[in-house]
């Protein structure tokens, strides 16, 4: 053989070589990728089988959660302006303790949090109802009348959980009323 022709063997041999190289390592970054994809679902499936056994393990919380939320619901009590979690355990028959571990295990969130959201969703279909009746909505008396302190904290609140101003919220329904009429 030549010289040129060994030294074009070398090249295809060098690219053969590099190719199957380029291949390997591609399939390792796939199968290493789908490793971790995996270990995070799995993490989240043992993190909901433990939420879905602390249910089966002690159906008393789950029980003091019901009526925790029967009380937020039925009486409204997130409405009220200083709700503590002392005062909510008095109401349930029950300790502190118990009742934050329970609102943290079943409504995935703390105690200031739950209430939040109740008072948001609450505030949401207010702004919706008085849209519906042609009422003026007047977002001070709503705030104080959802127990939150301040204007500003009302307002910071709602933006967190809607994405939105009450004002933009506000228009937002506004012009759903519009759109349905038309």
């Amino acid at each position: 053989l030549s010289t040129e022709e060994k030294y074009k063997e070398l090249i295809i041999l060098t690219y053969s070589l590099l190719l199957l190289l380029i291949i390997g390592l591609a399939y390792y970054l796939i199968k290493s990728r789908k490793l971790r994809y995996n270990k995070k679902l799995f993490r989240i499936n043992r993190l909901n089988e433990e939420n879905i056994d602390k249910t089966k393990k002690d159906p008393h919380k789950a029980e003091l959660f019901q009526r925790i939320e029967h009380e937020f619901v039925q009486n409204k009590l997130f409405l009220k302006d200083k709700l503590s979690l002392s005062y909510i355990a008095e109401i349930v028959n029950s300790n502190s303790t118990y009742v934050s571990d329970a609102i943290n295990t079943f409504a995935n969130s703390n105690l200031r949090a739950y209430i939040n959201k109740m008072r948001i969703e609450y505030v949401k279909s207010e702004i919706k109802k008085r849209v519906n009746s042609k009422q003026y909505v007047n977002f001070d008396e709503i705030s104080i009348q959802t127990g939150f302190n301040s204007k500003p904290h009302f307002y910071t609140v709602f933006k967190q959980f809607t994405g939105l101003t009450p004002k933009e919220y506000l228009k937002f329904c506004i012009d759903e009323k519009k759109s349905k009429r038309n």
